[in-house]
């Protein structure tokens, strides 16, 4: 329970650094939230969720977050 506490603040921190610095870190938080949806998948942290929605949710992250960099890249 420690553990997802910390990873909690962790994509808050990433959100809270996004809000007022580089929007780029949503992208970020979101690959890196498929990374722990991944650690999940392996079994390195347990969990409580359907077999199958780990990783889905870990390439719904990957895919929105090379969606937003797309995005960002196009319009820059």
């Amino acid at each position: 329970m420690m553990t997802e506490l910390l990873v909690a603040l962790a994509f808050t921190g990433t959100a809270l650094a996004a809000a007022v610095s580089w929007p780029a870190w949503v992208a970020v938080g979101f690959a890196a939230h498929g990374l722990w949806d991944w650690a999940h998948h392996q079994q390195r942290v347990p969990t409580r969720m359907p077999r199958w929605y780990v990783p889905f949710c870990a390439v719904y992250d990957w895919v929105y977050a090379a969606g937003l960099l797309g995005i960002w890249w196009m319009k820059g």
